[in-house]
């Protein structure tokens, strides 16, 4: 049986000893308290001291403890499956050993929310007529290939294919950098993530002052309205800012050497 431990999420301001509710990481019910040292806590609730499995049920329940907890305090999020042995453990290692450098951050990140957007073209039977009716080199393969019968064409339809996919992510990246250009503007930070799927243009998170939201929403609105129904858009209004603060923690080192916070 597994030694218990304190599974931690975030980092906080505040020494007052609160109780987030039974939302902890493991299935079995955990509160999600905090550990204190001077201003600064640290949310962890009671967990086996063990590597959790990278699954969609365990990340998101990491992430939804955080987002509970952003309800009422900005976070620097802990990276997922990190614990300590104890408390005394997370005072003296973590808090204590980095107590400026989280100070620094939450200063930081006080004024700002994480905002995710996703770009999607609508129909992509009408972009990829459009790319093909813009490249005259695929265009006259096309025409050539309908020349020739079905047992002529089969390695012409993989060289056209190559062409075709080639134009595609040159056409993705050309119009994710326009569309987006205009929010990173708005932005103290910002991320763009690779793509896979041929339909999603731009996956890209924004780190923006709070008072700049209703701007940049407005600006994530215009995409829609000098587009019409060329896009969709998923826009996530908030979230734990994880893509500029991810608190790691090494317990192997000194506490001084024992981390590295990615803040891109």
């Amino acid at each position: 049986m597994n030694r218990e431990g304190k599974y931690m999420y975030c980092v906080i301001e505040g020494n007052s000893v609160k109780n987030f509710g039974p939302v902890g990481v493991g299935g079995r019910g955990d509160e999600l308290t905090t550990v204190t040292y001077h201003d600064l806590s640290a949310v962890v609730s009671n967990s086996p001291i063990q590597e959790y499995r990278v699954t969609r049920e365990n990340t998101m329940t990491h992430q939804r403890a955080i987002e509970t907890v952003m309800k009422e305090y900005p976070v620097l999020p802990i990276r997922f499956s990190t614990i300590a042995e104890s408390e005394e453990e997370i005072i003296e290692r973590v808090l204590r050993g980095r107590y400026e450098e989280f100070q620094e951050l939450l200063d930081w990140i006080r004024d700002k929310k994480e905002l995710g957007l996703k770009i999607y073209w609508q129909d992509m039977k009408s972009i990829l007529n459009e790319l093909v009716e813009a490249d005259e080199s695929i265009k006259s393969f096309r025409d050539q290939i309908q020349k020739k019968s079905q047992n002529q064409i089969y390695y012409d339809q993989i060289e056209i294919g190559k062409m075709i996919e080639k134009a595609l992510n040159e056409k993705r990246e050309k119009e994710g950098e326009f569309l987006i250009k205009p929010l990173k503007e708005l932005a103290e930070d910002s991320k763009v993530h690779v793509t896979y799927i041929p339909e999603l243009i731009a996956s890209a998170a924004f780190l923006v002052k709070k008072t700049m939201e209703p701007e940049f929403d407005r600006a994530v609105n215009r995409i829609q309205e000098e587009f019409p129904g060329r896009h969709r858009i998923t826009y996530v209004g908030e979230a734990p800012p994880v893509n500029f603060v991810n608190i790691v923690i090494h317990w192997d080192r000194e506490s001084k050497e024992a981390h590295n916070v990615s803040p891109r």
